[in-house]
């Protein structure tokens, strides 16, 4: 839900996730679980954040409610859908969203974004980056996917500071460019990729992107 959300300026960001938490409480896993097609949880009937309102909302809760219970945890979907795309990381994307549409009929619309449309896929990879990497920053939950196989989570930020670094020509923040500056990231970093990610964007986020006129960055 906390990627999902993450598009807009980040103090509504964490508005927004706030507030869904507050509402789902300490064991937000036990609730989703409970909630049945259309069901939204008590609380969240006039929600809103950006292009996103309740029903988008109570649509991505209920299909991760319905992908745990078949799945057994989001991580094990995950985990389903990289293996049957041959271990590539843009179809596996599209395939996971695809499954967390279907099962409760598509609701979810923008939430969850479509690899096959050439889409960056930034919030999903975000969720991967949190989930497969372990660091001060990341949480290292789901130990079957390799960090190596990692996307950046290529926003506008991240898509600026590469044009700037030359780590891309490509003026579309597209799911080209985010292979494109994942590659050239992982020429210095094979097996970890993504862990400039959270340093290189704060900057960008802050309005103080100096920083790239530093001597070491040339």
């Amino acid at each position: 839900m906390a990627s999902c959300l993450a598009y807009g300026r980040v103090v509504q960001i964490r508005r927004s996730i706030e507030r869904v938490l507050g509402v789902l409480g300490p064991e937000p896993g036990r609730v989703v679980l409970g909630l049945a097609p259309g069901e939204l949880p008590n609380g969240l009937e006039d929600f809103r954040h950006r292009f996103c309102g309740p029903g988008h909302l109570g649509s991505l809760l209920v299909s991760a409610g319905a992908a745990i219970r078949r799945y057994g945890s989001l991580g094990e979907c995950f985990s389903d859908c990289w293996r049957r795309q041959g271990k590539q990381m843009p179809a596996a994307l599209g395939d996971f969203a695809a499954r967390l549409q279907q099962l409760d009929g598509g609701g979810c619309g923008h939430l969850l974004p479509n690899a096959s449309r050439g889409s960056a896929c930034k919030r999903l990879n975000l969720l991967l980056r949190w989930m497969v990497r372990q660091d001060r920053v990341d949480l290292g939950l789901w130990k079957h996917i390799p960090a190596s196989a990692l996307l950046i989570p290529l926003d506008t930020h991240m898509h600026r500071i590469s044009l700037d670094l030359k780590l891309t020509r490509r003026r579309q923040a597209d799911l080209k460019t985010a292979v494109e500056v994942t590659e050239k990231f992982a020429a210095i970093q094979p097996q970890d990729p993504v862990k400039y990610d959270f340093t290189l964007t704060r900057p960008g986020i802050w309005g103080k992107r100096d920083f790239l006129e530093s001597p070491m960055l040339k």
